[in-house]
């Protein structure tokens, strides 16, 4: 936590709940959290079974997570798989978003939700969340790395959902010593990951993110 603060940052985002000494502790040092709720991105959502199960893990994260000020945002899923949305049905997918956006806003009012999306989902209408959440990196898929560019992609998701900030959950590139290197996914050294990560902040601020 000491690094994130000496860096110069005020807050963190997770895929998955923390234990509430976790989230204490992270209250204490004055840092803020986009906080993870892990409903599996890879399943049937319109089964009541695992309808219930999200609804039983939210309610469980609520009970404690509700008392915290630190809390700026929630994000219930990560980057569900299109292959699922389509077997579960689009109105079954969007009713088991509505079901736990309801329950979050409902148990801690005025704190938005989101789920952290992908350029391969963007034909999903984000303006049934409070804010538009969007993992977004500069070299995949062709749409970004090459037809819009970085900061175009940026300001392409912004205007697909003209009523919401847009908050861009994830970006920078791989730690892996694994790949292409060259701004790639893995294999980049350490100069090429710090040079990265700046490229695609400015790319932010030029998307008008």
């Amino acid at each position: 936590m000491n690094r994130i603060i000496d860096g110069g940052f005020n807050t963190i985002r997770t895929w998955a709940s923390l234990m509430e000494e976790e989230l204490a502790l992270i209250d204490s040092m004055r840092l803020k959290i986009i906080f993870g709720i892990w409903i599996g991105q890879q399943g049937d959502f319109g089964d009541p079974a695992f309808i219930a199960a999200a609804e039983s893990t939210v309610r469980r994260t609520l009970a404690y997570s509700k008392n915290y000020d630190c809390i700026i945002a929630y994000i219930i899923m990560n980057e569900p798989m299109a292959a699922d949305i389509y077997s579960a049905g689009a109105a079954e997918t969007v009713s088991l978003w509505t079901r736990i956006k309801n329950i979050i806003n409902q148990e801690h009012p005025g704190i938005p939700v989101s789920f952290s999306n992908s350029p391969a989902g963007d034909y999903i209408n984000m303006n049934i969340f409070d804010i538009s959440g969007h993992n977004i990196y500069s070299y995949s898929p062709p749409t970004v790395s090459h037809s819009l560019g970085y900061s175009g992609y940026i300001n392409y998701a912004k205007k697909a959902s003209p009523k919401n900030p847009l908050v861009v959950t994830e970006y920078g590139l791989s730690v892996s010593p694994d790949g292409p290197g060259g701004y790639g996914y893995g294999g980049n050294s350490l100069q090429e990951q710090s040079d990265g990560d700046l490229i695609m902040y400015r790319g932010l601020i030029d998307g008008d993110a």
